[in-house]
């Protein structure tokens, strides 16, 4: 019965091809946008297995930078603070390019509260989400983050 078994297993992975998740957080355009927090500043982390450079662009003053990047090593870039929406539609997407494939990461750092994030490429975007929130209290509803991912807008939407 063993021996059945395993022959069993055997064909059957040899039969069915797998599948696996061909979608990645590695790539070449994102955009991002920081939700409204006590931070006392807001960093993006770039970093590559290609010695690749790019840019950062927004409608808000002082966001627009370019950037290099190293294989093996992060790249930092400082933002300012005005940047972080306030709540509802702010033009204040923004938009990370680079030549070749990147993974982008934001930080709001705040000395006893801190948030990260991880972006995705607009490639890897859906139309179908869930979200996890934390409710510190029953009465207060959860939070959502998009951005527009179309050129010529920055609207960011905080809800």
């Amino acid at each position: 019965m063993k021996a059945f078994l395993v022959s069993f297993f055997i064909i059957v992975w040899l039969v069915f091809p797998g599948y696996s998740q061909q979608i990645t957080s590695v790539g070449t355009d994102f955009w991002i946008a920081f939700p409204p927090g006590g931070s006392t500043d807001i960093y993006i982390y770039i970093s590559s297995n290609y010695s690749t450079s790019g840019s950062i662009s927004s409608d808000y003053p002082g966001v627009d930078q370019n950037f290099t990047v190293t294989p093996g090593v992060i790249t930092q870039l400082t933002l300012p603070l005005g940047v972080m929406l306030l709540g509802g539609i702010e033009n204040k997407g923004i938009r990370i390019t680079s030549a070749d494939p990147i993974s982008v990461y934001g930080l709001n750092y705040d000395i006893a509260s801190s948030d990260a994030f991880l972006a995705l490429p607009v490639n890897a975007l859906g139309t179908d989400y869930n979200i996890l929130n934390l409710h510190r209290r029953l009465d207060e509803p959860g939070m959502l983050l998009c951005c527009g991912c179309n050129p010529g807008r920055n609207n960011a939407y905080y809800f």
